[in-house]
């Protein structure tokens, strides 16, 4: 069987999300995330997983999306999670809510625990997140996991490239219009110039 080369899973999968985040024995980690992410907006005091067992006969089959209720300081249940488009690097890093962002994005490319990541309780992440401690089942389930993001991953790059071409396309159609030569055309929308000059004639 391929081994894998990270030392720590991608919690962008959906083995990776749910073996950090959709365990009761996690709870805390996800208790954790959740109040980063509400910064003092909402207290979340308490989580129950509503439909935790998996579906399908093997890990591709299933989905790991569970109902997750909140439990507030008042006994108010809530669930409200909105993540914001994240780039900041380690040195950046200044909330608690910018290490779990950092950790979701860029946990699997790490080779070891940065200093910046040394909170308390980033210590059961990295333990629960490390591969070579994976049954080989885990191992299987956790490869095929990665395959299916990764052909998700490729599907949304390859919508978002062809709808830049599109729109490219659609702006160089407007300057010829407006009387521009292609190569000035081909420049501005940095569409290869015998596709301009296709779209003068």
């Amino acid at each position: 069987m391929k081994q894998v080369e990270e030392r720590y899973i991608n919690l962008l999968t959906d083995f990776g999300f749910k073996r950090i985040f959709g365990t009761a024995m996690n709870k805390d980690l996800l208790i954790c995330f959740l109040n980063s992410l509400f910064n003092g907006r909402q207290v979340v005091k308490d989580v129950s997983y509503l439909n935790p067992e998996h579906v399908g006969d093997v890990y591709t089959d299933r989905k790991a999306i569970f109902d997750v209720y909140c439990e507030g300081e008042n006994g108010e249940k809530f669930i409200y999670v909105e993540i914001a488009k994240f780039n900041k690097s380690l040195i950046e890093l200044e909330t608690l809510y910018d290490k779990w962002l950092y950790a979701l994005k860029n946990l699997y490319k790490l080779t070891q625990r940065p200093k910046e990541l040394c909170d308390k309780v980033f210590d059961r992440l990295f333990e629960e997140a490390e591969i070579a401690k994976f049954t080989p089942q885990e191992l299987r389930e956790y490869e095929a996991s990665k395959m299916a993001y990764r052909d998700i991953k490729n599907s949304i790059d390859t919508a978002k490239r062809e709808g830049r071409i599109e729109a490219n396309i659609e702006t160089a159609q407007r300057l010829l219009a407006m009387g521009l030569p292609t190569e000035q055309v081909a420049k501005a929308t940095q569409l290869p110039l015998d596709m301009v000059q296709n779209l003068s004639n």
